[in-house]
């Protein structure tokens, strides 16, 4: 038998290297986990944007370009990620300007919204052309679930080329359903 001495230390000692070998391990594994839990959320939310931004390419080339007739101007994209329809994942928003491919001097401001409840569905709002008013750019508001767009509206007394006003209107979606709201009407009780 060991000395009444080295026993009671080999306790001691056991008992705390156990119990501090445990916490840093604890430490260390719960660190670990979480570090793997964020790696994992990052990854799944970069598939998830890859997923939601090839569905618009493939609506804009598809339906847009191909089938419409239309051509974009990919300088005036804007994209915005915000959950707009309550499922606590973001949607993808893109703000941009279609002309017609035979040519001529129109231009209109589109909004395509890929939500993702909505997951083979792109919703397409025309919403401004050249001489009414051109979407600019997305701001959000994190306390609800609405994102803004700003324009660029043509006074009465503006020439074609330069829009002189700024506008904003809050971007919705009730029941699945995207839709642009002006904040003057909202002020107004609409």
């Amino acid at each position: 038998m060991a000395p009444r001495f080295f026993r009671r230390a080999r306790t001691l000692l056991s008992g705390s290297a156990f119990t501090l070998s445990a916490l840093l391990h604890a430490s260390t594994t719960d660190e670990t986990i979480q570090e793997r839990e964020r790696q994992a959320a990052h990854r799944a939310y970069a598939a998830r944007v890859s997923e939601l931004t090839s569905r618009l390419e493939r609506y804009i080339a598809d339906e847009l370009v191909k089938k419409a007739g239309q051509d974009e101007y990919p300088p005036a994209r804007h994209y915005a990620m915000h959950d707009l329809d309550g499922d606590h994942m973001d949607d993808l928003l893109l703000i941009t300007r279609f002309g017609l491919l035979s040519g001529g001097n129109y231009e209109q401001s589109e909004l395509l919204v890929a939500l993702t409840t909505q997951p083979n569905k792109v919703q397409r709002l025309i919403v401004g052309g050249r001489g009414q008013r051109t979407g600019e750019q997305f701001s959000k508001d994190e306390g609800h679930r609405s994102v803004f767009l700003t324009f660029k509206v043509w006074a009465k007394t503006d020439a074609l080329c330069c829009p002189s006003l700024t506008r904003t209107a809050e971007i919705r979606s009730t029941a699945g359903k995207v839709e642009v709201v002006e904040l003057d009407a909202i002020r107004r009780g609409n």
